[in-house]
């Protein structure tokens, strides 16, 4: 595999796919999309008695805005559990699908009249998820911990790249294929492949014509990757 493979994940993880990508055979460029910013302070609401990440980001963020680590936690991915295992927390159970699994994970897991379920999250995230609580009659609340700010521009080698037919790009979020959208719109090219995290990532790319869309079978950046071995991926 000698094809270029954008990679849009955030710093500092971004060079750590990089360096797992160049053991593949393939030619890696790191392309952050987003620059993660923790916020300093945050309104966490003291009577929260559930937690759910549904990213790293959101689980550093709000681990250095609180040193309570008591509330019942439920995650989205291996990679997120494991994020909030090692600051500290308990995680009851992680789902290994997207936000839909994780509430029906929540629903089996936790009554209405359990209490409080706070998400933190991105200042920028749609409250989707806290809205579907509440509609099943949960008390749930977004704690925003972090902003991520959007590039402004591709670096020329991104440019470059894009415009081969068997260009890869690895989008981790739906607020990076946005920004991808608006920056890529200068080197058109409907022809490329993209790998997305999640049926949301992709479902933004589906929207703008795209065709050549894989989705990871589970959240984690190691579903991601295998799809590049895949037959009806290479052909």
């Amino acid at each position: 595999m000698t094809f270029p493979v954008i990679v849009t994940r955030t710093a500092p993880g971004v060079y750590k796919t990089v360096e797992r990508l160049k053991a593949l055979g393939v030619r890696p460029l790191a392309v952050p999309l987003l620059k993660v910013k923790f916020k300093e302070k945050a309104e966490i609401p003291s009577n929260a008695v559930v937690t759910i990440f549904t990213s790293v980001n959101g689980v550093k963020s709000y681990a250095q805005l609180t040193k309570r680590r008591d509330s019942r936690v439920y995650c989205i991915g291996e990679t997120t559990r494991a994020a909030a295992e090692e600051m500290g927390w308990t995680v009851l159970a992680s789902s290994q699908g997207g936000t839909k699994e994780l509430i029906r994970l929540v629903q089996s897991h936790i009554k209405p009249e359990d209490g409080l379920i706070i998400h933190p999250t991105n200042a920028k995230t749609a409250a989707g998820m806290t809205e579907k609580l509440k509609v099943l009659g949960y008390a749930a609340q977004m704690v925003h911990c972090y902003t991520a700010e959007r590039s402004e521009g591709l670096p020329k080698t991104a440019v470059d790249a894009l415009k081969v037919r068997d260009c890869v790009v690895l989008l981790y979020s739906s607020e990076a294929a946005l920004n991808f959208l608006n920056l890529f719109k200068d080197c058109r090219n409907n022809d490329l492949r993209i790998i997305g995290f999640s049926e949301n990532i992709v479902s933004v790319l589906r929207s703008a014509g795209f065709k050549r869309l894989w989705v990871a079978k589970n959240p984690t950046e190691e579903a991601m990757l295998k799809i590049l071995n895949l037959p009806e991926f290479l052909g």
